[in-house]
């Protein structure tokens, strides 16, 4: 899928998904010969609970370290 469907489906916005890639909380997107960005279930699962976690208030950092545990 594109950046547009995962931010329709996750409810994150597409340059707030590209942030979360520049800082590593999520991996670098795969590319399609033309250069889209392409994501998978497990990006959308991913965003789904670095969402939660932010609902839940929790800074960046320690949403990155749990990340990191689940890996």
């Amino acid at each position: 899928m594109q950046i547009k469907q995962l931010a329709s489906e996750t409810g994150v916005g597409s340059y707030t998904i590209r942030y979360y890639e520049d800082i590593g909380l999520l991996p670098q997107a795969r590319r399609s010969d033309i250069g889209y960005r392409r994501y998978n279930q497990y990006d959308v699962l991913s965003l789904k609970f670095i969402r939660r976690c932010k609902d839940l208030r929790m800074p960046l950092v320690a949403i990155k370290s749990l990340m990191a545990v689940q890996a």
